[in-house]
């Protein structure tokens, strides 16, 4: 899976659970554009994957803002 030219993303990044089931993490440096972008990627990953966004948290380390789009189901 290869996410690029997204707005609002300095950094997107995929990485599988411990059960095989991939996470997409989009990092940023405004919140709003993070959480947009997670919320583009959700809506392009298969509903039988059951994707779902989690919270919006701030990197205190870098000042970056995260966010995790998770699936319930491997590729």
């Amino acid at each position: 899976m290869y996410f690029s030219n997204i707005t609002g993303a300095t950094y997107i990044d995929v990485v599988t659970d411990d059960k095989g089931a991939p996470c997409v993490i989009v990092t940023g440096p405004d919140h709003d554009a993070v959480l947009a972008t997670a919320l583009n990627v959700k809506n392009v990953l298969p509903v039988e994957q059951c994707p779902e966004v989690g919270e919006v948290l701030r990197d205190l380390g870098n000042g970056s803002w995260c966010a995790h789009v998770r699936t319930r189901r491997p590729l």
